[in-house]
């Protein structure tokens, strides 16, 4: 390669525009991913039901808000195709190449900026999430924008510059809230320059007014905007959730080296040992060498002090992948450092040198991205690589009214295949048999159990006394007919949803799938369990005695027929009924007999009921150590409640031994389940631990 001047604005505008060009190629091949859990569920559950129900439900943090607007009116008008739902997030990945390039070529020179854009474009975690429907890479651009406009602030741009900021940071929260992570650092790093620019405690007093002024503006912006999200759900829906929700301090200190370890993890994921240790070298280059970069230092300080900052008060790192924002920073600082390196070893500047350097590095990680395959191998966010395939075997024999059981990572992409099915072809007749497909991934030995107890609950027959239909890789496909009388498949993940064995407690996609049932079919589970909620006002519900009543008088009876007969899920009932006093007399023994029927055939709510009887003597002899015993069966089985009550028997020597690490254990399981109640008890728990 011939040498060129660093000035020379034209070579390096046509360098930067090859490597957008292969970055853009890079995520482009794996637009055609199968689609995964989270994606799904932030399209079915959120962007496919409109802007209104985007802007006023976040019931879990699947709902990147801003980025699921877009989503929403992207799929209104293009459709539901998975390219179409994961736009935002790979226009947003591809847009990060040129701004780290441009921020790059701010902090320190155009050659460093290329460097940036080099890292950004081959990194195996940027391209990940750029073909992954989230709003991960939308809010790392807004961090790489945010400082983009500050340093023009710094350097003298005024009011247009502190217009954009606010739009940066607007979005940038509205998009994820944890967004307020990295705008604390660069906050900090603001008012730094601000006193360092001037000598006059006057004249800083005064630079800080726009500043101050900037976050008050995003403040009341980004409240507006969350505010149908507020008065729906409450404010504890956006910073209480499980995901942000602080941990006891003790817990947290525990926990960091393991986090900690995480996010390196995550950040290098895919990359090559030996690329990786020239980046860390780079890095630490970038860090290091004094060559005009000491601005990027100090952004980097002021970000990792408002980091530091925010998570001693949140008291939760989250999931690595909400630090994706930071890899776009470690690339332009690698960039910095490849570019002083390669001068101290040149002796002069030597561009040329440099652009050769970056273009072997993108050749060799391209081969290993095309060879390797790590984005493809990823099992970020509910991975199901066999997704597609499993669905086209499925297809070929489905009939209409088929259900669909399996895990909750399985089942969702499932369920938007055949959505997106159901617009393109005329589904098949129905059947008098209904029938029920299994899925069951044999590489998830957790998953694969929480199956088999739906599958118990239904009555359905043990796999292992069946052949599959077929196999791909791990995934193992059966066919069952529905025993008649036995419960939707709907109703089953409903309350799977409702108890936090599904994953976490989701009690709005608890009351769709309940809903749905109610009003497609006659089934008086599903009629009882609605009634049963009208009663408690549980699944969003408000208590209604006399409509509990109503409803409940008009199916007990088949309720009873089924209990009789056997059905688990009946019996359960039928104990609720007897227990709470919808549509049968309050009876305290009958409802333990019931339970103690559905807990022994493996019913989770009915365990964790008869321990509660066992626990307060209601309706048999009082005894901790039963209670203990049935609590640990449904808490096994993932029943946040039943972890919580499992946690307060260890912290109270109640049925079992004093042991404050298992109570400890059992309170984090509940709260990472989503039971709020357990918060508090964790953090009180742990506050009595550091006081001994």
């Amino acid at each position: 390669m011939s040498s060129h001047r660093e000035g020379d604005g034209g070579f390096f505008g046509l360098a930067l525009l090859m490597v957008c060009a292969l970055g853009l190629v890079l995520r482009a091949v794996h637009l055609d991913i199968p689609m995964r859990y989270d994606e799904t569920v932030t399209y079915v559950s959120y962007a496919s039901k409109g802007w209104e129900h985007v802007t006023s439900n976040y019931q879990n943090p699947n709902n990147h808000v801003f980025h699921s607007l877009l989503v929403s009116w992207l799929t209104g008008w293009l459709g539901g195709a998975p390219f179409v739902i994961r736009l935002p997030a790979f226009v947003a990945g591809c847009t990060l190449i040129p701004f780290a390039a441009w921020v790059g070529s701010l902090a320190h020179s155009r050659e460093a900026g290329l460097f940036a854009g080099v890292f950004v474009a081959t990194s195996p975690i940027l391209i990940e999430f750029s073909v992954n429907a989230r709003g991960y890479t939308l809010m790392s651009l807004c961090v790489l924008l945010a400082i983009g406009i500050g340093m023009g602030i710094m350097r003298g741009r005024r009011w247009i510059a502190w217009l954009a900021l606010i739009e940066v940071g607007v979005i940038g929260l509205y998009t994820l809230p944890t967004m307020a992570i990295p705008w604390l650092g660069i906050t900090l790093w603001l008012a730094v320059g601000v006193y360092l620019r001037s000598s006059a405690i006057g004249a800083r007093a005064y630079g800080l007014i726009p500043l101050v002024a900037a976050n008050v503006a995003i403040g009341i912006v980004v409240l507006a905007l969350y505010s149908g999200i507020i008065s729906n759900q409450g404010l504890e829906a956006i910073v209480g959730n499980k995901f942000v929700a602080a941990q006891p301090l003790g817990t947290f200190l525990m926990g960091t080296p393991g986090a900690v370890a995480d996010v390196l993890q995550h950040w290098g994921r895919g990359v090559p040992p030996v690329l990786a240790g020239l980046g860390l070298v780079s890095i630490g280059a970038g860090l290091a060498v004094r060559g005009g970069q000491r601005e990027w230092v100090l952004i980097l300080v002021a970000l990792g002090v408002g980091a530091s900052i925010m998570m001693l008060v949140t008291r939760n790192w989250g999931e690595p992948r909400i630090w994706l924002w930071v890899v776009p920073l470690l690339s332009i600082t690698a960039g910095i450092g490849v570019v002083e390196l390669g001068r101290r070893i040149a002796k002069r500047r030597h561009a040329g040198l440099g652009v050769a350097a970056g273009s072997v590095w993108a050749a060799a990680m391209s081969v290993h991205l095309l060879l390797a395959q790590p984005v493809r191998a990823s099992l970020e966010t509910g991975a199901f690589p066999e997704g597609e395939d499993v669905f086209s075997g499925i297809m070929e024999r489905y009939q209409l009214g088929d259900g669909i059981v399996g895990d909750f990572v399985s089942v969702e992409p499932l369920r938007y295949y055949l959505r997106r099915w159901s617009e393109t072809h005329e589904p098949p007749p129905r059947t008098a048999l209904e029938r029920i497909w299994i899925i069951l991934n044999e590489n998830d030995a957790g998953r694969a159990a929480e199956v088999r107890n739906r599958l118990a609950r239904m009555g359905a027959p043990a796999l292992e006394d069946s052949n599959p239909v077929f196999a791909i890789g791990n995934v193992v496909v059966y066919l069952y007919g529905r025993p008649a009388g036995s419960p939707d498949v709907r109703l089953l993940e409903a309350i799977d949803w409702h108890t936090g064995v599904a994953g976490h407690v989701d009690e709005e996609r608890a009351l769709a799938l309940l809903f749905e049932v109610v009003e497609e079919t006659a089934s008086p589970l599903a009629r009882m369990w609605m009634a049963r909620c009208v009663s408690l006002g549980c699944m969003g519900y408000q208590p209604s005695e006399s409509s509990a009543s109503a409803l409940a008088g008009e199916v007990i009876a088949e309720v009873r027929e089924l209990a009789l007969a056997g059905e688990i899920e009946a019996a359960f009932l039928m104990g609720a009924a007897h227990d709470e006093g919808v549509g049968e007399p309050v009876d305290p023994e009958q409802a333990v007999s019931w339970y103690r029927r559905a807990a022994e055939a493996g019913h989770v709510l009915g365990a964790r009921r008869l321990g509660s009887a066992y626990s307060t003597g209601r309706g048999v002899a009082r005894s901790d150590s039963a209670a203990v015993l049935w609590w640990r069966r449904a808490a096994d089985a993932g029943d946040a409640t039943a972890q919580l009550r499992l946690g307060e028997s260890y912290a109270a020597g109640r049925g079992v031994e004093r042991d404050s690490a298992q109570a400890i254990t059992w309170h984090t399981r509940a709260v990472e389940r989503g039971n709020a109640q357990a918060r508090d008890a964790l953090e009180l728990l742990s506050r009595r631990q550091s006081r001994r």
